[in-house]
């Protein structure tokens, strides 16, 4: 799935107000996606790294969830899960994630941690 140019626009303005650490208004910039870009893995990313600078960290997991379904062959929806439940103190959960995948991601270094 492709992103048409304005969509772009959108997620940059995110980005940037995400390079500003203005959480907020990159979440308001996300909300400007129509419902299946917002669904780009992405605009999804932007919205994980939105919610993890607000330390909305239950939130943080459900979106990076959305992530690894969408992505599966991507190693980042699985780390940022593990992530977002560490912060949320369920550590042995966030462990068990990567435990789960460390096979498909042989060469990734954080998993052979």
């Amino acid at each position: 799935m492709s992103l048409r140019a304005i969509d772009k626009r959108h997620l940059e303005a995110a980005e940037g107000w995400l390079g500003l650490g203005d959480w907020s208004e990159a979440i308001k910039e996300l909300e400007k996606l129509p419902p299946q870009a917002r669904l780009h893995p992405d605009a999804l990313c932007a919205r994980y790294m939105a919610l993890c600078t607000a330390k909305k960290w239950d939130l943080a997991a459900n979106v990076a969830r959305k992530l690894c379904r969408i992505a599966p062959h991507e190693v980042g929806g699985f780390i940022a899960l593990a992530s977002a439940l560490n912060f949320q103190g369920r550590t042995r959960e966030a462990r068990k994630v990567l435990v789960e995948v460390q096979g498909r991601f042989p060469k990734h270094y954080l998993l052979s941690f």
